[in-house]
This record gives structure tokens, sequence and C-alpha cells, in this order.
């Protein structure tokens, strides 16, 4: 039988918003569920590979990640 490495699975919501021009909302532009692919009981951030991006905060729970990024 293979062993299969535990990876750490702590999971982050990133939420990109815009504003809408002539006022001051924001909206959210993009969602991405992500989820930690290093290995369990890891040190350092938790990192998402597929999506670039990378996050601290306890494994034990959602985080929500807010960026916002205005067009060009």
């Amino acid at each position: 039988m293979d062993q299969v490495d535990a990876h750490c699975d702590a999971r982050a919501v990133l939420i990109v918003t815009k504003q809408f021009e002539g006022t001051a909302s924001n909206v959210a532009k993009n969602r991405v569920d992500l989820v930690c692919g290093l290995p369990s009981g890891h040190d350092g951030d938790h990192r998402d590979a597929a999506h670039g991006e990378s996050w601290e905060h306890p494994a034990d729970r959602v985080f929500t990640i807010l960026r916002h990024e205005d067009e060009v």
C-alpha cells in the first residue's frame, strides 16, 4: 500500500473587489476558494500553489482575504 502524504488543508476565501465609478461602493469582482497544499504541520504561511496565494492564519477555520483592485 502506498503512503499518501497528509496535506495541511487550511482554507481561505479570497474576495477581490472593485469600486463602481461615481460611487463610494465596492462590489465583489471575483471569489477564489484557497486550500493550502503544504505538508501537514508545516512552518510559516499557508500556500495555495494553484492560485499563487499565501496567507497567515490558524488552520482551524476558514480565513477571508479581502483585496481591492483598481481597474487600470
